[in-house]
């Protein structure tokens, strides 16, 4: 950070910072913090905002986790799938494991189900048809932590069995998985390109290991504190990573996508009037693979 801003400020004196060239998410808190202090605001933290456009029907998937914990021969659950623009629910679907998480594609074609007893995929389109809506994760258990933005690869985490483990599974080779020994890992997240897989562990949820297709499993990576959520820069050239108070003041960190190490906490910095350069590269992009 140090010597990107000596190069830019050297041709642009009144260049800041280069902490200006990272784009910094919205996040809700509530208290506004200064150099110096911090004022609370209120309990609860908000972001408000305004929806334009005619609204659409919704896809509702519902069931229940009541017998996430209990064998399947001895406690059976069903989902119900339906459109909020009906008024029905219509009939139920029993489910071949009892779940304990689900997780859409951001597609809404497929549902990603964690169990206890076996994780599947659902779906939804074949309910009520001759159909198999089910297709199953081989000895996959856990809960779903993450899928990827193209909702072919999800994350799911065992921390249950011992010992622990984290899969990294895929629709298009269900019975093919990655296991990965990450103990007690509780955040994910999949990047846009699909090349990397972040996961958050450890008895405080402050170690972070990334996973590819092309390096081996990196960690762990200790963060300042535990880690609630994961978010990417609008070209994905960033991960955030959003840790919580603890002891100390809450935490916004990034971490370059291409390389990984961590760079100084994220803070408000002050605009200078004119144009701010950018900095441009160009980066030879390998094909993806999947895990």
């Amino acid at each position: 950070m140090d010597a990107c801003t000596a190069f830019f400020t050297a041709l642009y004196p009144q260049f800041s910072n280069c902490q200006e060239l990272i784009s910094v998410p919205v996040y809700a808190s509530p208290e506004f913090i200064s150099p110096n202090t911090q004022y609370a605001l209120s309990p609860i933290g908000a972001i408000s905002g305004v929806v334009t456009g005619a609204p659409v029907a919704a896809s509702i998937l519902a069931s229940s986790s009541g017998c996430s914990s209990e064998l399947p021969s001895s406690c059976a659950t069903s989902a119900y799938f339906f459109s909020s623009a009906k008024a029905s629910v219509g009939g139920e679907n029993p489910l071949p494991t009892p779940p304990n998480s689900f997780l859409f594609s951001p597609a809404g074609d497929k549902v990603f189900m964690g169990s206890n007893f076996g994780a599947v995929i659902i779906n939804p389109a074949n309910f009520g048809t001759t159909n198999n809506p089910y297709t199953s994760l081989g000895t996959v258990t856990g809960s779903v932590l993450a899928v990827s933005p193209n909702g072919t690869n999800a994350i799911v985490s065992d921390t249950r069995h011992t010992p622990n483990q984290t899969y990294i599974v895929s629709s298009a080779n269900p019975g093919n998985s990655t296991a990965l020994n990450i103990p007690l890992a509780k955040v994910a997240s999949l990047s846009p390109d699909g090349l990397k897989a972040y996961i958050v562990g450890g008895p405080t949820t402050s170690s972070m290991y990334i996973d590819s297709p092309l390096q081996a499993l990196q960690g762990p990576i200790a963060l300042t504190g535990p880690a609630k959520s994961l978010g990417y820069s609008p070209n994905a050239a960033f991960l955030f990573v959003a840790e919580s108070a603890g002891s100390a003041a809450a935490n916004l960190t990034a971490y370059p996508n291409c390389t990984n190490p961590a760079l100084a906490p994220i803070q408000p910095v002050q605009r200078h009037a004119g144009m701010v350069p950018r900095r441009h590269s160009r980066r030879r992009r390998r094909p993806a693979r999947n895990w």
